[in-house]
Parts: C-alpha cells; structure tokens; sequence
C-alpha cells in the first residue's frame, strides 16, 4: 500500500518550527529592525505631509503676491516675495519670486529699479531652475544690463539666449532687443546685420516689416 505523505506535519517540522525557533533566538534583533521600519515610514510620511503643506503655503504666498502687486500695494507684494526669497533658498518657490519681483522692479515701478533686478536675474540663472522661466530671466537680465548701460554684457547675454533658445517665441524680441543695444552702442554694422537676419528669418512677420522698415527708413518729408 502506498504510504500517505503527510504535508501539514512536513511544513511544521521543516519551516514553521525552524522559522518560530529562529524568530525567538534573534528576537530583539527582529522588533529592532521592524520598530526602525515603522519610524522610517512614520518620518518619511511626516517629511513628504510638511513638503506639500510648505509647497501650498508657497504658491499660496505668491498668488497672494501677485495680486497685491497688480493693484500697485507693491510693499505688501515684494514682502511676501521676499518671505518665500529667504525662507526657500535654491527652490523653484524662490526662483518664482525673484523673476516676478524683477518682473516688477522693471516694468511696473514709476522708478525702476534695474540693478536690483539684475542681481534677482542673476542669483535665478544660478539656481537653474524651474527650467520654463529660464529663457525669460535671460531676456530680462538683458534688458536689465541695456537699461543700465551695460552694453557689452547686454550683447553677450541677448546672443546667449539666441544661441540657446532659437526657437523661442522670445527670440524675435531679443534680436530687436540687440539690434537696439547695437544701435545704442553706435555699432551701425551690426545693427544693419541683425535687421538683415531678422527679414530672413521671420519672413512676412511683423519682424520682418520691423526690420525692413529699419534697414529702409521712409525719408522725411520736408514742411513747406
């Protein structure tokens, strides 16, 4: 007769015994390791809630920033700018608010405020992030250097961004932008050039008649 294998008393004898005798002998050691695990998640949990807590406080901080901002309260702005500035240093949040800040201390004031602006553009290219404002801190950091005079780091910035950025919806701007710069640096050579490469490159454009109207000026017709 063919002898019956008894299963259940092979897995009690050669797994769950062993496995009950091993977790006795090493106890301590098991509700060690397993009491770390648990405070791992419990920690990672906590970090990634607080994360996400500061990351709405952030973009909260800015909504309220730029509104303030848009209705001209620009001390109630440029403080809560500057909250989010020094308390999330080397952050996208921070990076935001330097380019709004800037965006500001340029367009908006009655009195601009460039040099400070520059370094805001500055200290946003060093931090290289988030990636979309980028090419948009580059264009003000050239208009920053053109507006205080700087015209030889106003040319190397705007070809900066020409060389990286060729086809952004920026681009056309910054070749007006530098062929300005060039003009105001009484380099009429290159002004002709860059005009001349904006006709061939946005053929039938508003920066093609741009240019075309610049290269060929309508001469002035004289009073009577």
């Amino acid at each position: 007769m063919t002898q019956q294998i008894d299963f259940r008393e092979i897995l009690e004898e050669q797994i769950l015994k062993p496995a009950i005798e091993l977790y006795n002998k090493y106890q301590n050691i098991v509700i060690g390791i397993a009491g770390g695990l648990v405070l791992i998640i419990v920690l990672s949990v906590l970090t990634i809630t607080r994360l996400q807590q500061t990351q709405k406080r952030n973009w909260e901080k800015i909504s309220i920033a730029q509104s303030y901002l848009h209705n001209k309260m620009y001390a109630e702005g440029f403080k809560l700018l500057d909250e989010i500035i020094n308390s999330s240093k080397n952050s996208k949040y921070s990076a935001y608010a330097m380019y709004i800040k800037a965006s500001f201390l340029t367009d908006e004031l009655d009195n601009s405020d460039y040099r400070v602006a520059k370094d805001l553009c500055l200290k946003i290219l060093e931090i290289n992030k988030p990636k979309s404002i980028i090419p948009h801190t580059l264009y003000l950091l050239g208009q920053c250097y053109q507006n205080l005079g700087d015209f030889t780091n106003a040319i190397n910035t705007y070809n900066n961004f020409i060389s990286k950025y060729s086809n952004h919806f920026l681009t056309p701007r910054v070749y007006e932008s530098l062929a300005i710069t060039y003009e105001l640096a009484d380099d009429k050579e290159n002004v002709r050039n860059i005009y001349d490469k904006m006709n061939i490159l946005y053929p039938g454009s508003y920066w093609s008649n741009l240019a075309q109207q610049k290269l060929n000026p309508t001469p002035a017709v004289p009073s009577k």
